[in-house]
């Protein structure tokens, strides 16, 4: 299993895609993606957190896609956080039905996720005249789940992989491409494409 310090957990709308109706699906984790540093509102203010984003699979419901039959996607995101009431650690916990000791928390892992199945409850929000789709509920799932379909996604804006990020459902590029690490990213490219290519001067 694919195991990197960018995936250790942090200690401190669906982009165009015909929702997912609501109701229980059991599903499978296909990828991770950090999605950098995010500004939202909360209590009125404006913040700025690490967010990341799960994507799940769920064999349950079909989309047709380039002539062919594939499994439909949902995505969880939230702060990149094990805090005792971070949304994240709240949904691994209630995964993996157990909490997580100290020495968990501080070593955990996102990468280990990927090809996990899981049972998860999808509804709808409405905001600004738009639907979002909400993962809750989270528990674990047999080996009844359908084997996994989609390649595996994993993903950080610090290590910039083209091939991956092109992978990455749309909405999730757009986050990606707000986040400072991302534009960091695409600036050091930039600087070293321009001084390989200063090199071949000779003069």
């Amino acid at each position: 299993m694919y195991k990197s310090s960018k995936f250790l957990a942090g200690q401190n709308d669906s982009g165009g895609y015909e929702h997912p109706p609501e109701g229980e699906y059991p599903g499978r984790c296909f990828g991770i993606a950090s999605l950098g540093t995010q500004s939202f509102k909360f209590d009125g203010e404006i913040r700025s957190a690490l967010k990341m984003a799960l994507l799940f699979e769920i064999p349950g419901i079909q989309r047709e896609d380039r002539g062919r039959s594939v499994p439909a996607v949902a995505t969880f995101i939230a702060v990149d956080s094990m805090a005792p009431r971070s949304m994240m650690r709240k949904a691994l916990e209630s995964w993996r039905g157990r909490p997580f000791t100290r020495e968990e928390e501080r070593t955990f892992d996102y990468a280990t996720l990927v090809g996990v199945p899981v049972r998860f409850t999808i509804t709808h929000r409405e905001s600004g005249g738009r639907t979002y789709v909400n993962l809750d509920h989270f528990k674990a799932a047999g080996a009844d789940v359908p084997a996994q379909f989609h390649g595996e996604i994993l993903y950080t804006p610090d290590a910039h992989d083209q091939e991956m990020f092109s992978r990455l459902p749309p909405h999730l590029k757009r986050m990606v491409e707000r986040s400072p690490e991302y534009r960091r990213a695409m600036n050091e490219g930039f600087d070293s494409k321009t001084k390989e290519q200063d090199d071949d001067i000779p003069f």
